[in-house]
């Protein structure tokens, strides 16, 4: 009788030893590292999402010569992506209810608050080279307008929308896809790439080097 006590004890001990090890070994153990970065797939090697890493200085002056050359194109770029917004608003004011358009004109104006801060704050300083390479790459705009699912999550989970009005939602953002395509089509790729340098030439300047110390 003591044996069998003393066998099961025993083994208690060591299931209740390797179990605690286990937990412990689980805790010490590093996550792994992602598979990929946020929209990775949509680029070769990178240094995060939409970086690739530069390759020497930036050649300022051969930049603001391209955007100057490429303003017209630029323009009409930009002017035709705001009416494919414009809209894209209007159509999605008639899906929504009265208190989710409150929510929703909400949101955008937060939003074009953020932008006009953003460029207040950044106005009186020239742009890094770092800065430059990073809005060089396609935007995240660029793959939101391609890539619908994501805006259509955002907009279910800030309005809560229903069954009804997600399915409505997704036919617009795929005509908004389609409109954008289209354009991007007709405009050389460059207008795409550039387009955000386009008010912001004079921000280009090489950067002033920080003052020294003081004698």
């Amino acid at each position: 009788m003591k044996e069998r006590i003393v066998t099961a004890f025993v083994t208690v001990v060591i299931f209740g030893a390797g179990l605690c090890v286990g937990i412990w070994a689980g805790r010490q153990r590093a996550l792994p590292a992602p598979p990929m970065q946020y929209m990775e797939e949509f680029g070769g090697n990178r240094g995060g999402p939409g970086f690739a890493q530069p390759h020497g200085p930036v050649d300022r002056a051969r930049l603001a010569e391209d955007i100057e050359r490429l303003r017209p194109q630029i323009n009409i770029y930009q002017t035709r992506l705001a009416e494919i917004d414009s809209d894209f608003e209007r159509d999605l004011q008639g899906i929504l209810t009265a208190d989710q358009r409150a929510i929703r004109a909400e949101r955008i104006k937060r939003r074009q608050e953020n932008m006009e801060q953003m460029n207040r704050n950044g106005e009186r300083r020239a742009f890094s080279d770092e800065e430059i390479w990073r809005l060089r790459q396609p935007s995240l705009r660029f793959f939101r307008m391609v890539v619908p699912t994501s805006e259509l999550y955002e907009l279910t989970r800030d309005l809560k929308l229903d069954d009804t009005q997600r399915g409505r939602v997704l036919d617009l953002l795929h005509q908004r896809r389609d409109k954008f395509l289209a354009l991007v089509d007709q405009v050389p790729a460059p207008s795409v790439l550039l387009s955000r340098f386009a008010n912001q030439v004079q921000r280009l300047e090489q950067p002033k080097p920080p003052p020294g110390p003081q004698q």
